[in-house]
């Protein structure tokens, strides 16, 4: 009966150690999924307020906002927004900046329809083991 017990003990304490290290791995995926989700809303802030100040650059004057076509239409996603011609680098750490992210945006006209301008806004960032996006279209009418 001794040699018994023990046994059980052993297989008992087996069995609890195994519960707790399926609630310590799942407690880890949580956390790290829910950081993702975080970056990912991080990014579509980023998405968002660039197709804000567009929308503001378009209102401004539509002929300047059209003629950045000319220079082949594709521009950096910057802190604070300008017009910063492509090819982007990542943007790392500086306060009000975008850490490990890194955009562009690209225009051009819709359907040969000088009046409406196409923009599509890629925004990408690191994540381990993979690199995930947001995209967002935006078409600007001149009125």
């Amino acid at each position: 009966m001794k040699g018994q017990i023990l046994v059980e003990m052993i297989i008992a304490a087996g069995v609890v150690m195994l519960g707790m290290l399926a609630v310590v791995q799942l407690s880890t995926r949580s956390l790290s999924g829910s950081g993702f989700t975080q970056r990912q809303a991080t990014a579509l802030s980023y998405t968002n307020r660039t197709v804000n100040w567009l929308k503001s650059e378009k209102n401004v004057d539509w002929d300047t906002f059209v003629a950045k076509l000319a220079g082949g239409g594709e521009y950096c996603i910057t802190d604070p927004p300008s017009w910063v011609q492509a090819p982007c680098s990542v943007f790392i750490g500086a306060k009000g900046s975008f850490p490990g992210y890194t955009g562009k945006f690209v225009m051009s006209v819709y359907n040969s329809d000088v009046s409406r301008i196409k923009t599509d806004i890629y925004l990408q960032w690191d994540e381990t083991n993979m690199t995930p996006r947001s995209q967002q279209s935006v078409i600007f009418t001149r009125y």
